[in-house]
């Protein structure tokens, strides 16, 4: 069986997994104004955000239609590939659903599987890397899929956001009051669940919105071995921060410090932080 491994770039990870577990990206589509470019790297994080600053607006995002999928299946398989295809959570995003709809069309020539992440960013990341790894160790698609469920219960995410404008106008996190709390610089707390991103707590400071993250990841996790990813957008050191205080705190096997892909960053906005959790026994 020749497996193609695919994610959509809501999800994050290191550079260098793309070769080294021969995963494909399928870009976003990111609509500044009029122009709609695809999140696939060649627009730059500077100049996207210096399109922000100079127009005043926020971009917006749309998934790839069906066609678009179409024609990435086609690119990357052969006839008769098996094609595994893990995508943003169905509830915030219409990209899962254009995957069926693609992998329904193709049904003759490609045996195309989406799966439904219910999450996004570092958490895609680590799932199509277990997928990568499991499919050189020889493991069924049905054994990949059932693992990437276990993986979909497991893997937690928490942030919080500092710029809540991005997040009203971009509709995917529940109920930010954007004018009053950007006033009173509130942080909202924002974590997973079940496909969704609720805000579950605020808080008045970056320092307690620091120790928050810190308090969830231990009452969570405790000693559990973590493959831990820090999410940020235009928020290094923050993050650099965030990074070494979990570190310190939990049982952490391997920390990953990744910028937010462009897509995620449109709708959670610059100074956004977060923490994307992988129980070790479940990582791969």
């Amino acid at each position: 069986m020749t497996l193609h491994i695919v994610m959509d770039s809501v999800g994050d990870m290191p550079a260098d997994w793309r070769e080294r577990y021969r995963i494909h990206v399928i870009p976003i589509n990111l609509h500044l104004g009029d122009q709609v470019v695809p999140d696939d790297g060649t627009l730059t994080r500077e100049a996207f955000f210096r399109w922000i600053e100079e127009h005043q607006q926020i971009p917006r995002t749309s998934q790839p239609s069906p066609e678009q999928f179409k024609r990435f299946y086609e690119r990357i398989a052969q006839p008769g590939d098996t094609i595994l295809s893990i995508h943003v959570t169905s509830k915030l995003s219409g990209t899962f659903q254009s995957a069926v709809l693609a992998a329904r069309d193709l049904a003759e020539r490609f045996h195309v599987v989406p799966f439904d992440s219910r999450g996004g960013s570092l958490m895609m990341g680590f799932m199509a890397r277990a997928a990568a790894i499991a499919r050189e160790r020889g493991w069924s698609l049905d054994r990949i899929v059932d693992h990437l469920k276990r993986m979909r219960e497991r893997i937690g995410i928490a942030l919080t956001l500092s710029n809540l404008e991005f997040a009203r106008l971009g509709g995917r996190i529940s109920g930010p009051k954007s004018f009053f709390a950007s006033m009173l610089r509130i942080h909202p707390i924002i974590e997973l669940r079940d496909g969704r991103l609720p805000i579950v707590d605020k808080v008045r400071t970056r320092k307690r919105a620091t120790q928050w993250l810190l308090r969830w990841l231990q009452e969570r996790y405790g000693d559990t071995p973590l493959h831990l990813g820090v999410m940020h957008a235009r928020a290094s050191e923050w993050a650099h921060e965030l990074a070494q205080r979990a570190q310190a705190q939990a049982h952490v096997v391997e920390l990953i410090r990744e910028p937010i892909s462009l897509a995620l960053t449109v709708h959670l906005g610059p100074d956004a932080v977060g923490l994307v959790a992988c129980p070790h026994d479940v990582a791969l």
